[in-house]
């Protein structure tokens, strides 16, 4: 972003506002297999929960709207995998 006015010499200043990204707050296995995260991240953003099986290959849970600063997301096909790492991160 930038500005007309201001900064140093009143030409203008160039500045980012950094985005907050989320973080994984609790793991829980259900009784059914399904796998529940809860993350928390800044409010108004909207994040992404990616998975994967081997840590390469990765695919898109779903994307969310984090109104409040606190989402719990339940992957269903969890029980389909031996193992399941999760990624969250903003999305655009």
């Amino acid at each position: 972003m930038v500005t007309a006015d201001g900064g140093r010499y009143g030409d203008g200043a160039v500045f980012r506002l950094a985005r907050a990204q989320p973080q994984f707050t609790s793991f829980a296995q259900l009784p059914d297999g399904s796998f529940q995260l809860s993350l928390s991240g800044a409010s108004n953003f909207t994040y992404r929960i990616d998975a994967s099986s081997d840590l390469v290959n990765w695919v898109a849970l779903t994307n969310f709207f984090n109104a409040s600063g606190t989402v719990r997301f339940v992957d269903r096909s969890a029980s389909n995998f031996d193992r399941r790492f999760y990624l969250a991160a903003w999305a655009p």
